[in-house]
């Protein structure tokens, strides 16, 4: 697995994925999405290749979001818990204290990753968890700031799965 940067000033141009064969003047090369499924097979020209990276954190996950899509089809179905009436959003939060299911908390116009640990009448606590899959400490929020939260999506299944992988 490598990214293969064919401009520095075009995030556009980033491509990341598996070569699959290569000649003189180009190589085929299979590019993923950020769940390591293949998007599109491409054809590179190796003169406008500016950068390439291998082993990196990110190109590491990959692969094992890729082998895990080769064996199993991933189907993830985004269940979303909204903030309308504070006790329902209260008790839908209640079942999933404790449950070790992923979720992601949104506040204004960022989300948190995390497992949740629990919560009172004012504040959600949660195990937070970085998208390379890395615990990152607990957090608390004020449980009337919480926009929604979301359960079961793909990018909860792919953090929870490269979470299990680091820890064992």
């Amino acid at each position: 697995m490598i990214s293969i940067r064919t401009e520095r000033k075009s995030p556009d141009n980033l491509f990341i994925g598996i070569v699959r064969s290569i000649n003189d003047s180009h190589l085929l090369f299979e590019s993923l999405d950020p769940y390591g499924r293949v998007i599109k097979t491409i054809s590179i020209s190796i003169k406008s290749i500016v950068i390439i990276e291998y082993d990196e954190v990110y190109t590491n996950d990959l692969t094992k979001l890729y082998e895990l899509n080769k064996t199993q089809k991933v189907i993830a179905k985004s269940v979303y818990i909204h903030n309308r009436t504070l006790s329902q959003f209260r008790n839908s939060l209640n079942r999933l204290k404790g449950s070790q299911e992923l979720v992601s908390v949104f506040i204004g116009n960022d989300f948190f990753l995390g497992r949740i640990v629990d919560l009172d009448e004012s504040d959600l606590i949660i195990n937070c968890i970085t998208y390379q899959g890395f615990d990152d400490g607990i957090v608390v929020f004020p449980i009337n700031k919480i926009i929604k939260v979301r359960k079961n999506g793909l990018h909860e299944f792919k953090v929870n799965y490269l979470n299990k992988l680091k820890l064992g």
